[in-house]
């Protein structure tokens, strides 16, 4: 599989696990309070959001560490981490390990399918 297609498609999991972990830690709120177009709104906030920080720092990240040899899970979830916890500390200083260890995932998630789709033989 050609390089910029295995980074789209691992960028884009990275990008849609956010949602998807934001309404697991808030389902009890979700389910009790708002609406279902105010969820779809919050999630699709959650996902545009992410896929800034993919794209934007994460990706560039990602194919510098490869370009000098130092790509590997340690340094992808450190990366990752770091990504996640800045915005969050940038703004308010709340909630900057849970934003972090969302980043986190995130960024295991993209290695992940990066390093699958790179075994993927075509025909």
């Amino acid at each position: 599989m050609k390089t910029p297609l295995r980074i789209w498609i691992a960028g884009m999991a990275a990008a849609l696990l956010q949602p998807l972990i934001y309404a697991a830690a808030h389902a009890h709120y979700f389910l009790s309070v708002l609406e279902a177009p105010t969820v779809a709104t919050v999630l699709a906030m959650q996902f545009a959001f992410a896929a800034v920080c993919v794209f934007v720092v994460g990706v560039p990240l990602f194919l510098l560490l490869r370009r000098t040899g130092r790509l590997g899970w340690a340094v992808v979830a450190i990366g990752g981490l770091a990504i996640g916890a800045l915005p969050a500390w940038i703004g308010a200083g709340e909630g900057v390990l849970a934003a972090g260890l969302k980043g986190l995932a995130g960024a295991l998630v993209f290695h992940a399918v990066w390093r699958r789709l790179g075994h993927v033989r075509p025909g």
